[in-house]
This record gives C-alpha cells, structure tokens and sequence, in this order.
C-alpha cells in the first residue's frame, strides 16, 4: 500500500485488508492475507486454490492506517496449472 502525498514520493503504509474468492459458479471463500515487509515496502499476500483454466472472481478491500474509506478492487482471472 502506497500513500499518495501531494509534491511527495508516495511512501508505504500498512493496511487492514480483507476480501473473498470465488469461481463463477461457486460459494465465496474468505482469503486469509498477511503482510510481507521489504525494506520499507508494505504488501499483503493471500493464497487460493487454482484449478486449470477455471475462471477466479477475487473481491478485495483495504483501508490504509487512519483512512476512513475503504478501497475496494473485483478482478477476474483465469489461471493455468498445466
């Protein structure tokens, strides 16, 4: 997560971040995210079972430290385990 500051480099800070996964024509499971820390970088990972070809709806939503409103993200990915 990156802060933007107006005239500033955009400098990282941490995040609660939560969010699901689902196929299209499944049930939505939690994803469990955890931060990686490199240097002074701030990122959150989560994992989900892949399966060939099949089409994955993640929806994601993070609110950075003393932010009020969240921000939220749906992407749609295939993956190929082959």
């Amino acid at each position: 997560m990156l802060k933007r500051v107006p005239g500033a480099v955009p400098a990282p800070v941490e995040a609660d971040v939560a969010g699901q996964w689902r196929g299209l024509t499944g049930e939505p499971q939690p994803l469990a995210f955890r931060p990686v820390l490199e240097g002074t970088a701030v990122s959150y990972i989560a994992e989900a079972p892949a399966r060939d070809r099949e089409a994955m709806v993640f929806e994601i939503e993070a609110r950075p430290t003393g932010e009020r409103a969240p921000m939220a993200a749906r992407i749609t990915r295939r993956f190929g385990t082959r």
